[in-house]
This record gives structure tokens, C-alpha cells and sequence, in this order.
């Protein structure tokens, strides 16, 4: 039986990366991105939403239950990454805290509150939220970015607790780099990517991704909440 979920930041990167897997494993895909290039992912349903508007998400959500009577799974995938300004904290100016944490943090959050309707209609499901492995190994120069993300293990933490009894899960993905444009932007891409620091020797692929996340939207997890999946080829251990 097909899943139906909602996939955000959609439109390029993982998330254009989960939705055009699970959309091929044959599930029922709503993808929405801010950027109008959500459109254009072929056979997929798109529409463009802002996961810092709550009325916006809303609208996403409605289309969801309209069409499918509901929501198995959410990806709240969108972020701020690449374009995310590398500086010492500083020379951080406040507006650019500010603009990671709306859409990395609050984001998020909006995400999960629109979607339990439709999830609570569906009788429950699975939310996968997008941390990092630089919670874990810190990065020099973004500490916003990683307070952002570190916010999204706690939030996820909290959720699993608050929405389990409805029989709502929700874990974590903590990718290592991938290669992704938003990856290629901030570092200049694998190739400048110190990937003999990590076991595995190479960097992630987006599909390593969709597998990570396959398994804890999947009934494969079913006994699992709460947790954070480190996917980086042992770069980094919890």
C-alpha cells in the first residue's frame, strides 16, 4: 500500500532527492518548496509553500487530506544551507541569526503542528526532521547554523515524547557532507572535502539519504521515536 507524504525544501538537494525516490517506490508525494523550481519535478505533487507562514503550510496540508483523506509521513527537509554567510560569531549580525534560525528551527516546528491533523486523521505516522553531523562535531564559523540544527534533535527529542500516545513518531537524520549543490556552495564541493577523515573513504550520496530516511518513515521502525540517525560513513560517532 502506498504511503502518502509531505516533503519539504523539495525543490533541489535532498529534498528534491527523497521526493522523487519515494514518488518512484510508487507512494503519493506532496512536495512544496518557497522557490518556484518545486513545480517542476515531474509527476509529483507540487505547490509552493512557505514553511515560515503557517497559513501557507496550512494550505499544503489541506491539499493532502483533500485529495488523499490524510498523511502517513513528513519530511521536514527545508533549510537554510546553502547561502548560510560563514563568519565568527562576532562578525554575525543579527538579522542572519535570525534568518537561519526562522526557517532551520520554527520551520520545522510549523511543519510538525500543520501536518497532526492530517497525520492524526491517517490514524498516525512518521515525521523525519534533518539535524547534522555538525551537532555532534561542531563547525568553525557556523555557529548559528549549528545551534539551528541542534535545535531540531531537541525539538524532535520533545516531540516523540508529546506525540508517541497518538502513535505519531518522529526521529532524526543527521547527514554527514553530501554532495548536493548546497554542499558544493558552502565547502566547493567533494573535492575539497576531507573524505579520508571518515571510514567509508567517499562522501554521502543523496540516495544514502533516502534509504536513512526510508527506514524510520517505514514500518521497518515502528518500535523507533525519538532518535537521531548519524548517516555520514562514520565521520562522526555519537
Amino acid at each position: 500500500m502506498s504511503a502518502r507524504i509531505l516533503i519539504t525544501g523539495a525543490a533541489q538537494g535532498m529534498g528534491r532527492a527523497f521526493a522523487e525516490y519515494f514518488a518512484a517506490r510508487g507512494d503519493r508525494v506532496l512536495a512544496v518548496d518557497i522557490r518556484d523550481s518545486a513545480v517542476e519535478i515531474s509527476g509529483i505533487r507540487t505547490m509552493i509553500c512557505d514553511v515560515t507562514d503557517p497559513e501557507s503550510l496550512a494550505t499544503a496540508v489541506a491539499v493532502a487530506q483533500r485529495e488523499w483523506g490524510g498523511l502517513d509521513g513528513v519530511v521536514a527537509n527545508a533549510a537554510i544551507f546553502d547561502g548560510v554567510v560563514r563568519a565568527p560569531i562576532e562578525d554575525l549580525g543579527l538579522d542572519e541569526y535570525a534568518r537561519v534560525m526562522d526557517v532551520n528551527v520554527k520551520g520545522v516546528w510549523l511543519t510538525v503542528r500543520a501536518a497532526l491533523p492530517a497525520l492524526r486523521a491517517a490514524g498516525g505516522g512518521s515525521i523525519v526532521t534533518l539535524a547534522s553531523e555538525v551537532v555532534n562535531a561542531g563547525s568553525v564559523n557556523l555557529s548559528h547554523y549549528v545551534a539551528s540544527k541542534a535545535a531540531v534533535v531537541g525539538l524532535t527529542r520533545a516531540l516523540a515524547r508529546e506525540l508517541g500516545p497518538a502513535g505519531i513518531r518522529i526521529n532524526a537524520i543527521s547527514p554527514g557532507f553530501t554532495e548536493t549543490e548546497g554542499g558544493r556552495n558552502l565547502v566547493g564541493g567533494a573535492g575539497k572535502y576531507n573524505a579520508t577523515a571518515t571510514p567509508l573513504g567517499r562522501v554521502a550520496d543523496v540516495t544514502d539519504m533516502c534509504g536513512a530516511v526510508e527506514f524510520l518513515l517505514g514500518g521497518s521502525s515502528g518500535f523507533v521515536t525519538g532518535q537521531t540517525l548519524l548517516v555520514n560513513g562514520g565521520r562522526v560517532l555519537a
